[in-house]
């Protein structure tokens, strides 16, 4: 069986990272909201966060957030997560500008 790889020596950073996956699921959330509530005017602010948001933290979180640099398994971790939630924002991204240009 496969071990789990630990991505993050301290608690404190993978707590950080979990709020933050949390907050993109609401916020997600938030944005189909927004769609048929908010004011036209307001709702491309929602378009523009989520264009410029994740990869905005992806780059903290390579960068700020990552403490195990000693352990290559939790480097080669992290970069395959990124890269499979940059797949995810991808999709959302299009699915938002689909969705508030209909």
């Amino acid at each position: 069986m496969a071990r789990c790889t630990q991505v993050f020596l301290s608690p404190t950073r993978r707590h950080i990272a979990i709020a933050c996956g949390v907050i993109a699921v609401l916020g997600f959330a938030y944005s189909i909201w927004a769609k048929f509530y908010m004011p036209p005017c307001y709702r491309w602010l929602v378009v523009i966060f989520w264009s410029v948001g994740p990869p905005l933290y992806f780059c903290l979180e390579y960068f700020l957030l990552f403490d195990n640099w000693t352990d290559s398994d939790a480097v080669d971790e992290l970069k395959h997560r990124q890269t499979l939630f940059s797949l995810f924002w991808a999709g959302i991204s299009a699915y938002l500008v689909f969705l508030y240009t209909t």
